[in-house]
């Protein structure tokens, strides 16, 4: 059984560096195995995860973050490989991540139907507690293998909410896969102003979307949702989810357009535009990248 962490960790601004693990049996794995509390405000840095394949969860910092729990105020920079699910941040969320940033590298290896995302591998709901996103972004690149999901952000969205994200990581696919800039399979989401800029791609019979790889059969509220047709290698105007195509609330912008002025829905009190910040794209006011 996982170790449950309960209770608040303060990381005071501090730095914890230089995580190593080399996983043999299969588990759940991160810093803090399970979380139910709070862990703020601090970094970890230099982490490597390698995993033992099939059934082996990682995230950089949780395992899984259970109900009743936030995270918030922390930088991940971890590299992870040959696991099942996978988040810089967390593998697994039940609750919520915010104001958060990772960077560094995920791939899942030869794993079959794995899950991963630069800040969340599987996202969702547990009883009355539903998995929220926000105020977060990463620049992870992310490579998945056949019949699985991957996502500039999060892998695999079922049933939560997300709002005033971004993902700048390349996003990879197999055979099968469902893949997109910030999320790799949406179902039951409420998604709100929110871009990804990574280069997407899947191999002949994966499926690749601006912004999303595949939008389930749950209700979705879609709103204010962009994706950079110069850089992702998608620039057809239907292709914000790969499938369906024409997904309502995701547009496609060229990297000219995104950097032109906040798009419409993104608040001002929110997003900061720089042309020597991030490149010149929206940036969260609140969380500036490095």
């Amino acid at each position: 059984m996982p170790t449950l962490f309960t209770g608040i960790f303060e990381g005071l601004g501090n730095t914890i560096s230089h995580l190593t693990a080399k996983l043999s049996t299969p588990q759940t794995f991160g810093l803090f195995e399970e979380v139910q509390g709070g862990i703020l405000n601090f970094k970890l840095d230099k982490v490597a995860i390698t995993g033992s394949g099939a059934a082996t969860n990682a995230g950089g910092l949780v395992g899984t973050i259970e109900a009743g729990s936030v995270v918030s105020y922390v930088t991940v920079d971890a590299t992870i490989k040959d696991v099942a699910t996978a988040g810089g941040i967390a593998a697994i969320n039940y609750d919520v991540v915010e104001d958060c940033s990772t960077q560094g590298k995920i791939d899942t290896g030869n794993v079959n139907q794995a899950r991963a995302g630069g800040l969340v591998g599987f996202d969702a709901h547990l009883g009355t507690a539903t998995g929220t996103i926000g105020l977060d972004y990463s620049t992870v690149s992310v490579t998945v293998g056949k019949n699985s999901y991957g996502g500039g952000l999060v892998g695999y969205d079922n049933s939560s909410g997300i709002g005033s994200t971004y993902a700048t990581g390349s996003v990879n696919g197999g055979k099968g896969s469902y893949v997109g800039g910030l999320i790799g399979y949406s179902n039951q989401v409420a998604n709100a102003d929110s871009y990804s800029t990574g280069a997407v791609t899947a191999t002949a019979g994966g499926v690749a979307g601006g912004l999303i790889g595949q939008v389930g059969s749950g209700s979705q509220t879609m709103t204010d949702n962009y994706w950079d047709t110069t850089t992702t290698g998608i620039s057809s105007a239907s292709q914000g989810a790969g499938s369906p195509a024409n997904e309502p609330g995701i547009t496609g912008l060229t990297t000219t357009q995104l950097q032109s002025g906040l798009p419409a829905g993104f608040s001002p009190g929110t997003w900061g535009e720089n042309p020597t910040i991030n490149g010149g794209l929206p940036y969260l006011i609140a969380l500036p990248p490095n």
